[in-house]
């Protein structure tokens, strides 16, 4: 059984914005975990904001990753990580594009690798993740709206189905009722 119970708040000051919050988990294999997170946003001008945020992660292994499957494994821990970040947004041509840059730290340790035929599912123990997120969009016409974005993952020790380089390009297009 897992219960989880959440508090959340949030308070403007004219150009800044504060949140914090907090969640409370009661896993019955794996106790009662705090985990909070702090964040604030600045809008230095109606098309510029700055964010930084702190937060702590937690998840308990799911059934299947403990019981199912031949690559399931009993003896699994929770995933446990602190992640903070920063980021800057600009919009331009009065909304129509953004693009948005953030550095990030994801430090913690037991992350949950899914196991593959044959190998079972483990903990990976600790780890110290730094990286940086490039999203930029574009939005053309009522119709067509381009998006991307890309991440650069620099991991201390590498870990399998993670890439150290990301992008992914989206356009969208609406006739009508349809969107490609």
């Amino acid at each position: 059984d897992e219960t989880d119970f959440y508090l959340l708040v949030q308070q403007s000051l004219d150009k800044l914005n504060l949140n914090a919050g907090v969640r409370l988990v009661n896993n019955s294999m794996f106790g009662t975990e705090w985990i909070p997170q702090v964040g604030a946003s600045y809008n230095a001008t109606p098309m510029t904001t700055f964010k930084v945020s702190a937060s702590k992660g937690f998840r308990s292994p799911a059934l299947a990753n403990l019981y199912f499957f031949p690559f399931s494994n009993p003896e699994l821990g929770p995933e446990r990580m602190w992640n903070y970040e920063v980021s800057y947004l600009q919009s331009f041509a009065e909304g129509k594009a953004s693009f948005e840059i953030t550095g990030f730290i994801a430090q913690g340790d037991n992350l949950i690798q899914v196991g593959r035929p044959m190998v079972p599912t483990i903990n990976t123990g600790e780890f110290n993740h730094k990286g940086i997120e490039f999203a930029a969009a574009y939005h053309a016409s009522d119709r067509l709206n381009l998006t991307m974005n890309y991440s650069y993952l620099n991991m201390e020790t590498r870990l399998p189905y993670a890439p150290t380089h990301q992008l992914n390009l989206q356009a969208d297009y609406t006739l009508k009722k349809l969107r490609i």
